[in-house]
């Protein structure tokens, strides 16, 4: 449902991928064997207890820190090529939409450019440029914690049906906060893009206008503009801060009450033998790998949200 709220957003940033499509598929192909290393946890903790401690196994026990070092040593490799390649793709992006807005502004007759666009057209081409290329790096970001909360979901389900079920009631939950947060986001990031414009603006208006300022003795009015300015920016920022660290820690307590419950109900199932240890603990350690990507996917959603009502305003400009 989260990923599918913000395909409009994606949408409307892929005009401005499509150059570098190929690095941005390689880079999203690459989070598949990054999210196998992300998953491995849940099974070797289940082949360790239930085999290895189980058995006694010391041959065992001497090789598995050097499977863990090896599948880590791979990791390396992939994260950083995945990363790196989201990255360049997100400079070039980045270089390529500013170039464009620079190009069209030289077109514009001088009639256009009155003491009030300046700063609202430096601001589209630093600071909504800027939110564009994060939201490159975001959908890289949101694949990975897709697939991985696929993959450890899978997982989880040969498992233990019943315990999966305890995590499914949460996630549409975990889902649902994401979702409110990221829309009342998105209309904050709008409102804070505008109002950072406005300041932009208005020092711009200050400076090239600086001798009719001295010559009026305007600085009052000059500094009341901004100030009003600046505060409007403030104002929303702060509204957007309180959604952003309510959310957190709401996530928090229903993955600790979500917690809770797996300990209690697994622990039984463990108790009377109707599952191994192993499988215990290889399920909790599932739990524990699903709620990041949950998570993690909430604040892809928050940065996809404001990279989509950058590029509207980039697509304006244009």
């Amino acid at each position: 449902g989260l990923m599918l709220l913000e395909m409009k957003s994606f949408s409307k940033l892929l005009q401005f991928i499509r150059p570098q499509w190929r690095i941005v598929v390689g880079a999203i192909l690459l989070t598949i064997p990054l999210a196998a290393v992300r998953s491995s946890p849940a099974p070797l903790m289940r082949y360790f207890t239930d085999t290895i401690l189980v058995n006694k196994d010391e041959l065992k026990l001497a090789l598995f820190p050097f499977v863990i070092i090896s599948i880590y040593l791979v990791n390396i490799v992939v994260r950083f090529s995945s990363a790196y390649m989201a990255r360049l793709a997100n400079e070039r992006i980045m270089a390529d939409i500013r170039e464009r807005l620079f190009k069209h502004y030289l077109s514009l007759s001088s009639s256009f450019f009155t003491e009030s666009t300046v700063g609202a057209l430096i601001s589209r081409v630093t600071n909504d440029v800027f939110y564009v290329s994060q939201g490159t790096v975001n959908l890289v970001n949101g694949t990975r914690d897709l697939v991985t909360f696929l993959g450890v979901f899978a997982y989880a389900a040969t498992l233990n049906p019943k315990l999966l079920a305890i995590t499914l009631v949460v996630a549409p939950l975990l889902s649902w906060l994401g979702k409110r947060s990221g829309v009342l986001m998105k209309g904050y990031a709008l409102k804070m893009q505008e109002a950072n414009a406005y300041v932009f603006s208005s020092l711009q208006e200050a400076f090239s206008g600086f001798k009719v300022i001295k010559a009026f003795a305007m600085e009052n009015f000059a500094f009341r503009r901004f100030k009003a300015r600046n505060d409007e920016y403030v104002k929303y920022a702060l509204k957007g801060a309180r959604v952003e660290e309510i959310g957190g820690p709401s996530v928090e307590l229903m993955t600790a009450i979500a917690g809770a419950l797996i300990i209690y109900v697994g622990g039984r199932d463990v108790i009377h033998g109707r599952l191994t240890a192993g499988e215990f603990i290889a399920f909790f350690t599932c739990f524990g790998l699903m709620v990041n990507p949950v998570r993690s996917l909430n604040d892809t959603n928050i940065k996809l949200s404001q990279a989509g009502a950058s590029v509207e305003r980039i697509r304006q400009a244009l």
